[in-house]
């Protein structure tokens, strides 16, 4: 069965999403601050009237020091309420609330059958490893497909 991710990136990573758990891309950084949130809680966002927690992606995967770009965007998550009956058939999860998840650049939808996603190499760092679900090989480069669900776990 074939699959489609949005790439992005971060640092120097490039990462994917399952397109059926994204809404849309939005480009507006401006997210209120809230005081006491975590380091990876940019802040909220009024967007049309929803309230988005806006997640910055690449502390749990291992970018500490992480501030973005000029080119950063955010990639607004379905509520699970909005998935499709296709999503929900094969197994797409994101979260309960409004989510928009900060990356540095968004890049291609990419195509790959279910059985060309790799297991994540054992080399990888524990900690970041527990966020993907595979890799898919593209040219010369690996794009790693996030488990939005864990990644939203992250404390």
């Amino acid at each position: 069965m074939e699959k489609q991710f949005m790439t992005f990136t971060l640092g120097g990573g490039t990462y994917g999403i399952n397109i059926l758990g994204i809404r849309e891309i939005n480009y507006n950084l401006s997210a209120t601050p809230v005081p006491l949130a975590k380091s990876h809680i940019v802040g909220l966002l009024n967007l049309r009237g929803q309230i988005v927690t806006i997640f910055d992606t690449g502390i749990p995967l291992g970018y500490q020091n992480h501030e973005g770009s000029k080119d950063s965007s955010l990639l607004i998550m379905k509520t699970n309420s909005e998935l499709s009956p296709v999503a929900r058939r094969e197994g797409i999860e994101t979260h309960k609330d409004q989510v928009g998840l900060m990356v540095d650049q968004i890049g291609d939808v990419i195509s790959c059958e279910e059985g060309d996603i790799e297991p994540v190499p054992a080399h990888a760092d524990v900690n970041v490893a527990k966020f993907l679900e595979g890799v898919v090989k593209q040219g010369d480069a690996l794009v790693g497909i996030i488990n939005v669900p864990e990644l939203l776990k992250y404390e």
